[in-house]
Order: structure tokens, then sequence, then C-alpha cells
């Protein structure tokens, strides 16, 4: 029988069994049903905190610190107070037993804080868990305005109201165009109250997919570009993988060698200009990271190109011919 602190602990997901003897299943199961996104009012302004989203997300804390540092670390601005993105590093006392207790770093963060930092979260339910979590920001925010507006009465005002709902499905298409590519989004359009706008059914949308989705294709252009010395991109790229020149070389290009043994990738900035220059005449000149990442096993991570971190999409070694 699990007893109340195994419920609670995210400790009891690390391993299939733990000192309290649950198994990883039963945790898993009971946490998806007990837990909720978390968020809470503060100084007018609806936030969440790093250690709720830990705990939902089923992420290690301190692997979310990590990526809010980093990027904190990118553009410094977004720590400033009062940007329009609002992280807020604050510290907490924690008991560990026996009487002690011990302070912990979070980060407090508002809604664009959070969505920012979900950009990175992947995996099969991560959309669906984003959703909900921006949804109950949203009702936390709902709620705060209907409290504000009983002390001083806003007027209603139907076109800004239709505003922030077609705004809200409009951000749900784009995190959907970013994780899983346009088809899909297309799709998640058409099932949304703006389908009417659209006017289309999901087998015109499936055909209305054009060489902008062709991730082989964009793969395959990357690959065969001249670099110079007779060479290719594709050819400095394989054997960068054993060649510490071929790497500095292809860091100019925005492209990083990931010589992980088991699961060998390069890297893609998600900005250069020397890519521009590559997919410039290309139906991916503004974006090559989207049709990519439809591609077997890619994915968006922070990633050291050159002198900087940047964001970059993930290619493994096998899908280049």
């Amino acid at each position: 029988m699990l007893g109340p602190s195994c419920i609670e602990s995210p400790a009891c997901s690390r391993s299939s069994w733990n000192g309290w003897g649950c198994s990883m299943s039963n945790v898993a199961v009971q946490e998806r049903t007990a837990i909720k996104p978390k968020v809470h009012v503060k100084s007018g302004d609806v936030f969440t905190n790093s250690r709720d989203v830990s705990a939902y997300f089923q992420k290690r804390h301190d692997n979310i610190m990590r990526d809010i540092d980093n990027l904190l670390e990118t553009n410094a601005k977004l720590g400033e107070k009062g940007h329009l993105l609002n992280f807020e590093e604050m510290t907490v006392e924690i008991q560990i037993g026996k009487g002690a207790s011990r302070q912990f770093r979070t980060y407090e963060m508002d809604r664009d804080a959070f969505t920012l930092l979900a950009m990175g979260f992947t995996g099969p339910k991560a959309l669906e868990f984003k959703l909900r979590y921006i949804a109950a920001f949203n009702a936390m925010a709902e709620k705060l305005q209907k409290q504000n507006s009983q002390q001083a009465p806003v007027p209603f005002s139907p076109v800004r109201d239709e505003v922030e709902l077609i705004n809200c499905h409009v951000g749900r298409v784009a995190e959907a165009r970013r994780v899983f590519g346009r088809a899909y989004a297309r799709k998640v359009w058409q099932a949304s109250p703006l389908a009417d706008v659209v006017g289309m059914d999901v087998d015109d949308c499936d055909r209305a997919g054009g060489p902008e989705d062709d991730g082989v294709g964009c793969l395959r252009h990357l690959s065969r570009w001249a670099a110079g010395n007779g060479l290719t991109l594709g050819e400095i790229i394989r054997t960068g993988f054993d060649d510490e020149i071929a790497r500095r070389s292809l860091a100019r290009w925005g492209i990083a060698i990931v010589a992980d043994k088991y699961h060998p990738r390069f890297a893609l900035a998600e900005k250069s200009k020397a890519l521009e220059e590559v997919f410039g005449m290309t139906p991916w000149s503004d974006d090559w990271i989207t049709p990519l990442l439809a591609l077997d096993r890619t994915q968006i991570k922070l990633t050291t190109i050159g002198d900087k971190v940047v964001r970059a999409i993930h290619v493994p070694r096998f899908l280049l011919r």
C-alpha cells in the first residue's frame, strides 16, 4: 500500500523502487491524477513557481533551474524588473526532516515567462500539459479580473473579448506548429473555433502542404550546399564527427557536432547568417527549424556553437545521406 509521503514526493518517480517501497508506474498514475498546475496571485499579477512547474511536468527541479539560468544568461534583460517576461529569483525554506531546514533557490514567473521556458519541453504529453498550465494562468487571471471589476467596474467590450479569444486559439496553433509542424497546426486550427475563418477541411489542409514542409528536401539541400574547396556541407559535417578542424569550420556556418557515442547528431542554429545564405533562395529561407523538426528523432535544445549558447535543432547523423 502506498503511504501519503510516497504520493507527495517527486523522488518516487526517479526509480522503479525507492525507500518507501513504491513502484514507479503506480506513483506516476497517482501524480498524473493528483497534481494540477499551480498558480498564485502576487502584486496584482498571476505567477507560478519553478518548484510547482517541476512537480507538474515530472522534471528535476535543478534541471528546471538550469534551463531558466540558461535563458537569463542568453538574454540578461529577461531577469530585469519590469521586463515583459518576468523571471524573479527568490529563496524558499524547505523542511528536510528532524526539525532541520535548508534554503533553496527558485524562480517565480508570470505566464509569458513560463511560456518561454516551456518551449523547450518536449515529449508526447508536453503540448497537452503546457496548454493545461496556460489554461490555469488564464483561469486565475479571469478570477483576478472579476475581483478587480467588483471594485472598479470596467465597461463591457465585446471587441476586446473577441480579440482575447482569437489570440488564445492562435497561440495554441502557434505552439502546435512549433512542436509538430505546419500540417498538424492546420488541423489544430481546423478543430478550433477559428476553423470557419479558414474555410478548409482537414483534407484540404493536408493537400495545402508545400515545399516549406519538406524536411527531407531541406536537409538534402543543406547537405549538397557547396562550402568551398570542392566540399559540400554534408561532407564537412560527416568529417566533423572525427576531425577537430572540420568542427571549427562548421561553427562558422552555425553548425555544431554532438559526438554522442550512442546517438551522434549535428545541430543547426535557429538563427545564423551563414545558414540564411544557404537557404536564402529556397522555401526554407525564413524557417529551416520547423521542417527539420518533423524528421525522425530531431529535437530543439540550447546548444553551444562557437562561443555562444543558442537554440538549435539537433539532427541524428543517420539522417544525413
